[in-house]
Formats: structure tokens, sequence, C-alpha cells
């Protein structure tokens, strides 16, 4: 019974890690699809946001301000926010953005670009190798201590 359990218990956690490894290969060809398509631009950090959640530091978010070849003024606010503020008003900054979408430009950094799958992917090894240890582990105890298997007759 209590094989059926760590068995189990396994299928579920490595169930899951399959998922979150969905989730990152998504993310990861979204951030891979939107480099493909996008365009450099020099932009200047002009505010600093700060955000409050209940129960919770401040973290601050850039707002960021570029030219793009037509000399149109674009201001975009970061997605990612950091305590402390990883910027400071005035900082120079590259940002990426697809031409027909300059509103959702994101700055090219690790964090911005890469820093979710990665995450993500690590979470999932995790609880992959954590699944695979309830499946695999009981079977590979029982061999280490050189004991007989319960359903073969000495």
């Amino acid at each position: 019974m209590q094989k059926i359990i760590f068995k189990v218990i396994g299928g579920v956690v490595i169930f899951s890690s399959l998922v979150v490894f969905t989730i990152a290969g998504i993310l990861l060809q979204h951030t891979r699809s939107f480099l493909r398509d996008a365009v450099r631009a020099d932009a200047r950090v002009v505010r600093i946001i700060e955000r409050r959640d209940v129960g919770s530091d401040a973290s601050y978010y850039p707002v960021f301000s570029f030219r793009d070849p037509t000399g149109e003024e674009h201001e975009v606010y970061s997605s990612s926010g950091s305590f402390p503020p990883a910027n400071a008003v005035g900082d120079s900054v590259t940002v990426l953005y697809r031409p027909q979408q300059p509103s959702k430009a994101r700055e090219d950094s690790f964090s911005e670009l890469w820093l979710l799958p990665v995450i993500l992917a690590v979470v999932g090894l995790f609880d992959l190798t954590i699944g695979l240890a309830f499946i695999f582990g009981p079977m590979l105890f029982q061999r280490l201590r050189h004991e007989t298997p319960s359903h073969q007759v000495a």
C-alpha cells in the first residue's frame, strides 16, 4: 500500500512538473518570437513608480521614454519591478519593441526577457526530481539495504 501511495504522489508531482515545463516553454517561445521581430531603441528612464501590495514591501517600476525611427516618442511602463529600484531617473537603457506595437516595449535585460522562463524551468526540474524520487526512491533504498524484494520468495 505504501508503494502505491509513493507512486501516486510521484505521478502527481511529475504531472505538475510537466505543467510547469509547458508554461516555461510557452514563455520561452513567446520571448523568442518577440526577439525575432523586435527592434532596438535607446531609451531614458523618465519616472520610477512605486507600487505596494497589501502586506508587502514596495516595488519600483521604471517608465521608459524612447523615439521610434519616425521620431514619434513613446512612453512605456515596465512590467518588471524591483526593490531597491534597478534604475534611476535619467538612466539610459536599451529597449526592444515590435514596430507595430511600440507601446509594448521591453527593457533589453535578462530579468525582463528570460528570468521567468528560467525560474519556471528550475522549478519544473526540481518537481521532476522529487517526483522521480517518490516513484523510484523506495526501490533504490530497498536495493541499497540488500533486502529481498517483497514480491520475491526466498
